[in-house]
């Protein structure tokens, strides 16, 4: 039987026809926008501005020069796969939560581990670091709470394309994953078995 930290990796996910990142990165610039909030039959609109920087996202990268690519490190637990940021700048070390939109992003570890997910391949098949046999591979990331898959989303006015488990009915992204390392401990316990 393998250990969590035998079936835990580092990784790249993305590639350029697919980019993926934190919207900070793939912009180059803040992710902000105006949300307007309205309804109810009021005709006035009240509106706030809102830093959506740590979300993540896919569509195209407008920084200049290109984001490094994103790198995560996939720790198995036993409640499923958290993901750490590994890509050097203002996400490292923090964890990949969703947020009350279901939108994935970082977010400092503060108190409680990162979201977990299931590795799902596109046919449907759960699976472990042990199971993936190539380095090169497509994988889908399911909400081990909800069995909702992130997919592409876009919420309220924003003009971002996020990356999010909110809905069951939504076609699910497919991560292009490219491992880097095997058998990858915490940083703070390089030494663990």
């Amino acid at each position: 039987m393998t250990t969590h930290r035998q079936n835990s990796f580092i990784a790249q996910i993305g590639t350029t026809s697919t980019p993926v990142n934190f919207l900070d990165a793939l912009l180059g610039r803040p992710a902000k926008y105006t949300y307007k909030i309205g309804g109810g039959g009021v005709s006035t609109l009240l509106s706030r501005q809102v830093d959506d920087s740590h979300l993540l996202g896919s569509q195209p990268i407008t920084a200049s020069p290109a984001p490094p690519a994103l790198t995560l490190y996939f720790r198995l637990t036993n409640a499923g796969y958290v993901l750490y940021v590994r890509t050097p700048g203002p996400h490292f070390g923090k964890g990949i939560f969703l947020d009350n939109s279901g939108a994935a992003g970082a977010f400092a570890v503060d108190r409680q581990d990162p979201t977990p997910f299931n590795l799902v391949t596109s046919d449907g098949q759960r699976v472990t670091l042990e199971n993936l046999t190539s380095n090169t591979v497509g994988i889908q990331l399911e909400h081990k709470g909800t069995q909702i898959k992130l997919h592409r989303f876009r919420k309220g006015n924003s003009p971002y394309h996020y990356l999010a488990a909110s809905s069951s009915s939504s076609v699910p992204f497919t991560f292009p994953l490219e491992i880097l390392e095997r058998n990858a401990p915490y940083l703070s316990h390089p030494d663990e078995v």
